[in-house]
């Protein structure tokens, strides 16, 4: 079995890092290296629905309705969210129930 080690997930930017960013909120966790490869994965999907979506914006007459693709988008935050509380820390919990 994989080792845990410490972590630090910002939503903002979609980063795992190992040290953690003071100028950003951050989530502390506790995991594998095939746990974090299945966070990133989710974050990565995230983060480039948001880039799709900003595309969007900049000429929104170009572009069909993604409502299918911001369920995806919905779904995947959950998923990141469910995977954050269950691999965080004592703090990372109480902070993610009251989300």
């Amino acid at each position: 079995m994989s080792e845990k080690n410490n972590y630090y997930v910002s939503l903002k930017s979609k980063e795992i890092s190992k040290n953690p960013n003071l100028t950003e909120a951050q989530y502390e966790i506790f995991a594998t290296k095939e746990e974090i490869q299945r966070l990133q994965f989710y974050l990565n999907r995230c983060l480039e629905h948001e880039q799709s979506e900003a595309r969007v914006m900049l000429n929104p007459f170009k572009f069909p309705d993604h409502s299918e693709a911001r369920k995806q988008y919905n779904e995947d935050l959950n998923t990141i969210l469910n995977i954050i509380y269950d691999l965080g820390t004592t703090e990372t919990k109480t902070d993610i129930a009251t989300v």
